[in-house]
């Protein structure tokens, strides 16, 4: 807020509303409510989103799940001027992958990523996961390394959903209520923006047992030192 030509009157609605808000909260409800424009709201926004950024302390622990999701469009609706000249686009290139862990009981982290390589998940689970963790996956390959590090169990989805213990549904649930905070209130979110996105349901769902003001309290607490200029914001 440092240097802000928008006052403290209007600031802090804005945490309370996109802290508490299930669904989030679009900057065009937000210049409606707080008398700003859209340009500025969407600003604040993000610059909140940033103060929600989960401290990375301690690892997750006990009972881990594990999975990855596509975000983003059909390939069919984009703009012929973003689709490769001479071929179709895959699901894997028309949308965002991001990669979520969740600790039962728990916290969740998620963040996006390039691919599903061993290479690229191997280092988002080492810095998340506490090794020698029960973990449970789907049956996807790239998970293969988890069993070295980890009580690995995988879940066959064209078999079952669940087995006993073994599921991911948690995970799952938390991937259902991000889609429909995008597809609800924001309609659109571009790649380059994502993770902050990502950081919001993550703060949302990480504090879900706190009321309204315990909420507010804990994303004022975040705000030191995590300054987000309008040309960071909007740069390449």
């Amino acid at each position: 807020m440092e240097d802000s030509p928008i006052p403290l009157t209007k600031w802090l609605p804005t945490v309370w509303l996109i802290v508490n808000s299930k669904v989030g909260i679009s900057s065009r409800e937000i210049c409606r409510s707080i008398a700003i424009t859209q340009r500025s709201a969407w600003f604040m926004l993000h610059r909140i989103r940033k103060a929600l950024t989960p401290p990375l302390t301690d690892k997750l622990s006990g009972e881990i799940e594990i999975d990855e999701t596509l975000v983003g469009g059909k390939a069919k609706n984009k703009h012929r001027k973003k689709k490769p000249f001479g071929r179709r686009l895959g699901p894997q290139e028309a949308k965002t992958l991001v990669i979520g862990m969740l600790q039962r009981r728990g916290e969740v982290r998620a963040a996006v990523i390039a691919d599903l390589r061993k290479d690229t998940t191997v280092g988002e689970v080492l810095t998340n996961v506490e090794q020698g963790s029960i973990v449970y996956t789907d049956g996807r390959t790239s998970h293969k390394w988890l069993d070295i590090l980890y009580h690995h169990n995988v879940i066959q989805h064209c078999e079952t959903y669940a087995r006993g213990k073994v599921h991911i549904n948690t995970i799952e649930n938390f991937w259902s209520q991000f889609k429909r905070m995008i597809h609800g209130s924001y309609y659109q979110v571009g790649p380059k923006h994502l993770h902050r996105y990502l950081d919001e349901q993550a703060f949302r769902y990480n504090h879900k047992n706190t009321n309204d003001g315990g909420r507010f309290l804990i994303a004022m607490s975040q705000l030191f030192g995590k300054r987000l200029t309008y040309r960071d914001l909007v740069g390449k």
